[in-house]
């Protein structure tokens, strides 16, 4: 009988610990399951925000290129990491069929005013030094006419950041 007892007991206690298991492995799989939707929210709440962020400098890029488009001045520039923005008046101008490079530049001029827009311009780019030179167009022109072009360059800075733009 003593033995019955204890058999009793032991499998009593054996209940208790497998019932203890299960609840505790149900409360496990609840908080790993609160945990995954909560991180499943808010990587959705940070995409939003990242595509809330992405069409705003899309917009902002957009309306940036419509004001130079739209700009009486030709201009062409470059910033720290090297994107070139480029009006299509400046193209016009030079009688290039595009400018994507410095040296694109370069080949619309007379070769002795392109070495000097080479040098200022570099020293632009590595010293942030302003420069205003003359050049001439070489006579590639679609009218056959060489033009005088007056260059200014100067760097442009970012009201707030580090970010900058060699014009």
């Amino acid at each position: 009988m003593l033995a019955a007892v204890a058999l009793h007991a032991g499998e009593a206690a054996a209940q208790t610990l497998s019932s203890a298991l299960l609840v505790g492995s149900g409360a496990l799989g609840l908080i790993l399951g609160a945990a995954a939707i909560f991180g499943f929210v808010t990587l959705r709440r940070q995409a939003r925000r990242q595509a809330a962020r992405a069409e705003h400098f899309e917009r902002e890029t957009a309306r940036l290129e419509a004001f130079l488009d739209a700009s009486p001045e030709s201009c062409c520039g470059w910033d720290a990491a090297g994107a070139l923005a480029v009006s299509d008046g400046f193209v016009r101008l030079l009688g290039a069929g595009t400018v994507r490079t410095l040296e694109d530049i370069e080949l619309s001029l007379v070769k002795q005013d392109a070495k000097e827009l080479r040098r200022v311009f570099l020293r632009l780019r590595n010293d942030g030094e302003p420069f205003n030179i003359t050049v001439r167009t070489a006579s590639a022109l679609p009218d056959g006419k060489t033009r005088l072009l007056w260059l200014s360059g100067r760097r442009g800075r970012a009201y707030h950041g580090e970010s900058h733009f060699d014009v």
